[in-house]
């Protein structure tokens, strides 16, 4: 199974998407590798001549704007695995980001359990990148600290 399937997203979703990730991101305090990923992301997908990230930003994310943009299911839980790997790119995941990523499942009418798998499927995907790690203590050390063993 892919971590990522392919998905056409319009440039009104990836604004939404990365209006989104950067709230998430400063529940906490924004560290420099969510600006990154969130920017990149957006930069990857922004068509030229179009509103900059900065510019992007600073229209505020609201939950009845992801609903508008964010019609089907997969789309939703697409943006909740996003949000769960965001959380993990600074290496903690902290209450606020965790808080705000149920706030945003529950608007977006993604389960519990739902959200809880796709936490689980960045946790082993995240792990996944670590297999060249020879030393299996360590290994099983970060697998530990990620609430996987």
């Amino acid at each position: 199974m892919e971590f990522f399937q392919n998905v056409d997203l319009s440039f009104e979703q990836v604004q939404c998407l990365t209006r989104g990730l950067h709230l998430l991101a400063e529940t906490d305090g924004m560290h420099t590798r969510e600006e990154t990923l969130i920017r990149e992301f957006y930069d990857a997908c922004r068509p030229a001549g179009s509103k900059s990230y900065e510019d992007t930003v600073k229209t505020a994310f609201t939950l009845d704007d992801a609903l508008e943009q964010l019609k089907s299911p997969e789309l939703r839980r697409l943006f909740i695995k996003t949000a769960w790997l965001l959380a993990f790119a600074d290496g903690k995941v902290t209450g606020p980001e965790r808080d705000k990523i149920s706030e945003f499942s529950k608007a977006l009418h993604v389960s519990d359990a739902d959200s809880l798998e796709l936490q689980a499927q960045v946790k082993e995907f995240l792990l996944g990148k670590l297999t060249h790690i020879k030393n299996s203590a360590a290994l099983a050390d970060v697998a530990k600290a990620m609430k996987v063993l």
